[in-house]
């Protein structure tokens, strides 16, 4: 969409918008690295004193 505006109006536009969503991408991945680690630790915690079956 801000490829077919006029002059330099789409780069003016694009570049911004590339990097917000290059961003967004960055923070999404950040969060879920954190969520699988916390979700790791509290498993090792919990998990701890649990006999396997043999």
């Amino acid at each position: 969409m801000a490829r077919q505006l006029p002059g330099r109006l789409g780069e003016t536009v694009l570049a911004p918008a590339t990097r917000a969503f290059t961003h967004s991408l960055d923070m999404a991945a950040a969060g879920a690295a954190a969520t699988m680690l916390g979700t790791a630790v509290l498993c090792l915690v919990l998990l701890r004193g649990v006999r396997t079956a043999r």
